[in-house]
């Protein structure tokens, strides 16, 4: 797969000097939230490994862009626009099962294709999940994530998520079990 890191301009992508328009842009954009800002590398890290162990996507771009959750309500948020190698959903059940540890909420991962989110009620539908909840479907997507990643891979990520955690000032263990999930 040919690097494109530079190949990218603004909302348009070059590939192989054919210019595709807004509506062809093959790129997603992940947007990570969460109320600790300086946990932002450890999150970026933790997607990169994620993407490379299991060849899932090409990180095109990175960096600090502005959301809307409501209107007037402008917030920092960090994205990465992707270039992926499976389809939407795969992708968006794999971030869905890096979103928790236990019942500990680590970060958000907001999928959007074209501006448009990518719901958990809409994962689970396209995915044949049944789940009441979006933490009963990051829980069941989290075990099949698990399945598929090599050990060391799982051994990088648990350290990562472990730093997390010290950053909180949680222990790893029974405290994050007992706690109440946190929504972002």
């Amino acid at each position: 797969m040919m690097h494109l890191n530079k190949a990218v301009k603004i909302g348009k992508l070059f590939h192989f000097g054919l210019k595709l328009k807004k509506a062809e842009d093959p790129l997603l954009t992940i947007k990570i939230y969460t109320h600790y800002k300086d946990e932002y590398p450890l999150h970026v890290q933790r997607l990169k490994l994620l993407f490379e162990a299991l060849n899932l996507a090409e990180v095109i771009e990175e960096g600090w862009g502005v959301d809307y959750p409501r209107p007037f309500m402008p917030i920092k948020v960090y994205q990465l626009k992707i270039l992926p190698k499976v389809s939407t959903m795969e992708l968006k059940l794999y971030l869905k099962g890096m979103e928790y540890l236990g019942l500990e909420r680590l970060a958000d991962y907001d999928l959007e294709v074209r501006d448009r989110k990518i719901s958990w009620v809409e994962l689970a539908k396209s995915m044949g999940i049944k789940a009441n909840s979006k933490f009963e479907l990051a829980k069941k997507s989290r075990e099949i994530l698990w399945k598929k990643l090599p050990e060391g891979v799982k051994s990088k990520l648990e350290a990562i998520e472990e730093a997390i955690l010290r950053n909180r000032g949680i222990e790893h263990g029974a405290k994050v079990e007992e706690s109440t999930p946190v929504i972002c």
